[in-house]
């Protein structure tokens, strides 16, 4: 996998894991579980984090950080380092099993 996306899919695993604690877990136990799981083969790297909170519309969201953003915006990087990185994103409910954010990077292995 070439450096950059490997350095690229370890900063949109952090952004969506601080995410899921500042949000998604916000008011919630501190032992509450998030899940990671990351595979990456010779094409691409996946990234699922599962948390447990509320959920929240992921594209209304990113459709209005797309549409009102400032470079003195104070939230939303995250989301917004996320979507770049991303070739695929999407945040989707799971029932029992809480949310699932996951973000898809493909590449050429060299």
């Amino acid at each position: 996998m070439p450096h950059k996306i490997w350095l690229q899919c370890q900063l949109a695993l952090i952004e969506g894991f601080t995410n899921a604690i500042r949000h998604a877990h916000a008011g919630m136990a501190a032992d509450t579980p998030i899940r990671i799981q990351v595979t990456v083969s010779h094409q691409d790297i996946n990234i699922w984090i599962w948390d447990q909170g509320p959920g929240f519309s992921f594209d209304a969201i990113l459709d209005n950080k797309l549409a009102d953003r400032s470079q003195d915006d104070e939230g939303g990087r995250g989301l917004m380092i996320m979507y770049l990185v991303a070739d695929e994103i999407s945040y989707q409910p799971l029932g029992y099993q809480g949310n699932c954010l996951h973000i898809r990077k493909t590449y050429q292995d060299i």
